[in-house]
């Protein structure tokens, strides 16, 4: 992972969000700001790879990959 972070600032998240964040953080000893940003991280990384497949699959689907629709 990049050492390279960028501050959201006040992002505001659910009562479930700061729940599981909260837990997450008593049960493993880590900060919620590094919880949710591992999380974040994680997300980005998975919907990158599935727009990637997507990319990859596109011509099988006979996709226009510059307008996004039906050729």
């Amino acid at each position: 992972m990049s050492a390279d972070l960028a501050d959201l600032k006040r992002l505001k998240v659910t009562a479930e969000t700061r729940a599981w964040l909260t837990a997450a953080a008593r049960i493993t000893g880590k900060s919620q700001q590094e919880i949710a940003r591992d999380a974040l991280h994680s997300l980005a990384v998975k919907e990158i790879h599935a727009a990637k497949v997507l990319v990859r699959l596109a011509p099988d689907a006979d996709l226009d990959r510059d307008s996004g629709g039906r050729r």
